[in-house]
C-alpha cells in the first residue's frame, strides 16, 4: 500500500510543525506568567506603572503598547494647559464678571480688590 502525497505531507507536517507550540499558546503561556490586566486603552494611559504587566497577544496590540510607552510619555497639549492652569490658579473654565467672588483659590486674590476696584458691588 503505498500512501498519497497528501498523508506523506499531513505526517511529515504533524512530525515536524506541531511539535512547537503555536504563537497563542506561548503568548496565552506569556499572559499568564505576567498577570494579564484586563483594561481599556484609556485605562491603560492612566495607569503608567501598570503598563509593564500588560501582555498582548496581537501584533495590533503589540504596536499600540509600543505606541503607548513612547508617543504617550509626551504630554498632550491639553495636559500641559491643564497643568499651566491649576499653576495659576484658575478655578473653572468659565469667565468670571469683574469682582465676581469664586471658589477659595480665586476668593484670596479677589479679596483684597474688591471694594476699592470702581464698580464692584456692594455686599
Amino acid at each position: 500500500m503505498v500512501a498519497t502525497r497528501f498523508a506523506r505531507l499531513r505526517r511529515a507536517r504533524d512530525r515536524h510543525y506541531f511539535m512547537v507550540a503555536t504563537r497563542f499558546a506561548r503568548l496565552r503561556r506569556a499572559r499568564d506568567r505576567h498577570y494579564f490586566m484586563v483594561a481599556t486603552r484609556f485605562a491603560r494611559l492612566r495607569r503608567a506603572r501598570d503598563r509593564h504587566y500588560f501582555m498582548v497577544a496581537t501584533r495590533f496590540a503589540r504596536l499600540r503598547r509600543a505606541r503607548d510607552r513612547h508617543y504617550f510619555m509626551v504630554a498632550t497639549r491639553f495636559a500641559r494647559l491643564r497643568r499651566a492652569r491649576d499653576r495659576h490658579y484658575f478655578a473653572s473654565r468659565r469667565r468670571r464678571r469683574f469682582g465676581e467672588i469664586g471658589p477659595r483659590s480665586t476668593a484670596a486674590f479677589y479679596s483684597g480688590c474688591l471694594r476699592s476696584c470702581p464698580g464692584a458691588e456692594e455686599p
